[in-house]
């Protein structure tokens, strides 16, 4: 791990270097640096490697002590807030481990590119979603920007492991210097200096919007600024209500009255936080030219913040050189699969073996088998008539009349008797696919009770012709005569390939009831 790091704030033509080694869990500031590159050199198309020769030519001589010294140095690069595109993605309650493969997606078709144009990353969502969706902060860079930083890097003889979001790395700092509550609680925090404002809105260390405004150093910090972004920045929130907002200045100069004036604009309660010195975390070193309170009026209190996102972070930072990607599952499956075809073939082995063993023993029984195949064969041939006869008979009992099943089930659709009575009865074997043809006759009270008896036998499955009724007033009370005439259909099994036999209808029928 490297204990000398290199911080780079890249706000072209501005650019801030930071560097600092680190001591167990603090960190010492070796050196600080502030520069506005040449206009030639800011608008080069080879941008990373002028850049980089400009620095080692006309910054301090420890810069260029960095190759030469034989240890690594760590290189973070933090972007200010409108160097780098923030969006608000809603997606559907996915899981936090497939979220890598879809914020990507949505960011490119956000921006109309390309999802390979384009380096992103995203702050994991908060746990207050709900339950149908979830809200994930995405930022993008230009592929051909990340590209320029990484080549500066290789420039300055640097590893680099970071490229991240100043407004991120602001957050992570202002806690180690003063009281603000902005990592544990839902607040909304505003720094300003001579230079820039930012407002950032957060909960309990996780960042939900991000306001930026640039500002002419040479005129007074007003109250009026910072209402405007605050105002602005509230605007896309919806939980606002008793929301504390904090002001921490770190401009050179004191500003009179901004609290008060902000305090009646917005009608909220604000509070100023206050920069603390000492911090047991960060001190400069003997040789440190600048005071705390001077270092950060020129913008080091970011670059401190980058120090502290690199080493365990109490805020969720962007990192646009390694953002989050997939997390990739052991296929314990394939494992078990693997496992088991090994088992597999372990055990056909030993099974071979047996069978080996018992190679010589098998031609005896190959032998007996033989012969008795032959005797089976010659039994099969002798009694092939016996097997023919049982096939048929096996046909006959299929297609036989069963006298006691099927008078039960004419029993017991048949009507009551005071409502109709069957005075003959009459069953013919068929062949096709009926086996049984029925007649009968009998008397009835009313021709309903005739055709609804004929139609629950064809509801039963079986084939029913229209019956003949006659009328005969000298038999009351059953004033009806009526000769049925219906089909048992054979089970599918004993249906041969011949034409069923047929029987006629009556000519006086224009009704037909079950199959045709």
């Amino acid at each position: 791990m490297n204990n000398r790091h290199l911080v780079i704030e890249w706000d072209l033509p501005h650019v801030s270097l930071m560097l600092a080694r680190r001591e167990g869990a603090s960190w010492e500031i070796l050196q600080w640096h502030r520069c506005d590159l040449p206009e030639h050199v800011a608008e080069s198309k080879s941008l990373s490697r002028d850049a980089a020769s400009w620095l080692l030519s006309e910054c301090p001589s420890w810069l260029r002590e960095l190759e030469t010294s034989g240890e690594t140095t760590s290189l973070s690069i933090i972007l200010p807030r409108d160097r780098v595109t923030l969006r608000k993605l809603e997606l559907p309650p996915i899981p936090a481990e497939e979220l890598a493969g879809v914020v990507p997606l949505q960011m490119a078709s956000q921006l109309s590119a390309r999802m390979e144009d384009l380096a992103i990353d995203f702050l994991p969502p908060n746990s207050s979603g709900s339950a149908e969706s979830q809200t994930v902060l995405a930022a993008a860079l230009p592929m051909d920007q990340l590209r320029t930083l990484q080549a500066l890097s290789v420039h300055l003889h640097c590893e680099l492991t970071f490229v991240g979001l100043s407004s991120l790395t602001l957050l992570e700092a202002v806690p180690h210097f003063t009281n603000s509550t902005a990592v544990s609680h839902r607040s909304l925090l505003c720094v300003y200096s001579e230079e820039r404002l930012e407002a950032l809105y957060c909960e309990a260390g996780h960042l939900i919007g991000a306001g930026f405004r640039r500002r002419n150093r040479e005129l007074p910090f007003q109250a009026k600024e910072a209402v405007a972004e605050i105002r602005r920045l509230l605007a896309t929130e919806t939980e606002t209500s008793n929301l504390p907002i904090q002001i921490l200045s770190l401009s050179s100069t004191r500003n009179v009255g901004v609290i008060s004036d902000a305090e009646k604009a917005l009608g909220m309660t604000v509070q100023p936080l206050e920069i603390e010195s000492t911090n047991s975390t960060v001190r400069l070193s003997e040789n440190f030219s600048l005071t705390i309170s001077e270092l950060f009026s020129q913008g080091g209190l970011r670059s401190i913040g980058a120090l502290f996102a690199g080493q365990s972070p109490k805020v969720d930072q962007l990192n646009l050189q390694m953002p989050r990607q997939l997390q990739e599952h052991k296929d314990y499956k394939k494992a078990w699969i693997v496992g088991g075809a090994a088992a597999c073939v372990g055990g056909l082995i030993i099974a071979y073996l047996a069978w080996w063993g018992q190679l010589a023993g098998l031609d005896e029984k190959i032998e007996r088998l033989n012969s008795e195949i032959v005797e089976v064969d010659k039994f099969m041939k002798d009694q092939g008539k016996v097997v023919e006869q049982a096939t048929k008979l096996k046909v006959y009992e299929d297609r036989s009349f069963d006298f006691e099943a099927h008078f039960e089930k004419i029993l017991a659709i048949l009507p009551v008797r005071d409502q109709l009575l069957l005075t003959e009865w009459q069953s013919l074997p068929l062949s096709g696919d009926s086996h049984t043809r029925i007649t009968a006759s009998g008397l009835a009270r009313s021709r309903q009770s005739i055709e609804s008896f004929a139609e629950k036998l064809a509801q039963d499955g079986w084939i029913v012709r229209s019956p003949t009724i006659r009328a005969n007033p000298d038999r009351q009370p059953f004033g009806y005569e009526f000769d049925l005439d219906f089909e048992i259909p054979a089970p599918a099994s004993a249906v041969k390939s011949s034409k069923r036999i047929r029987v006629s209808q009556s000519d006086n029928s224009d009704v037909t009831w079950g199959r045709s």
